[in-house]
């Protein structure tokens, strides 16, 4: 490692002002872990109070039923494909692609095969105390 390389920091307790994941090697821990009827498995690599950063992996056809964030949300899909229901339409999301949802917006999740992504979720200082209090 040379003077400019930053070590690999990933906890879901995480505050360190530098985070720096590996993620492949974290995607093959996840795909290897058992996923229980959910046919889904996540890690938080970055939890700041208003900014965080979950891996998530998903068998093929598991689904996240219609949900919302409180806050802002971006989905970055890996590896795999996944497809979501947003106000009445199917938004198709191969690898490659990234999505972006304002606060509030109801959504779905399924898989149509395998899949890694990335969920970023921004909150505002009102949604991070509301998720406090509730």
């Amino acid at each position: 490692m040379d003077e400019n390389s930053i070590n690999p920091i990933a906890s879901a307790s995480n505050h360190s002002p530098v985070v720096s994941v590996d993620l492949g090697a974290e995607i093959a821990r996840l795909h290897k872990e058992n996923t229980g009827p959910s046919g889904r498995s996540s890690k938080t690599l970055v939890n700041y109070p208003d900014f965080r950063v979950v891996l998530m992996v998903m068998k093929s056809n598991a689904k996240f039923a219609v949900h919302k964030s409180p806050g802002r949300i971006s989905v970055e899909v890996l590896d795999g494909h996944i497809q979501s229901h947003i106000l009445g339409r199917l938004v198709d999301l191969p690898a490659g692609h990234v999505l972006a949802l304002d606060r509030e917006i109801l959504h779905d999740v399924e898989a149509l095969e395998e899949t890694a992504f990335l969920l970023t979720i921004a909150l505002s200082a009102e949604a991070e105390q509301s998720q406090k209090r509730g």
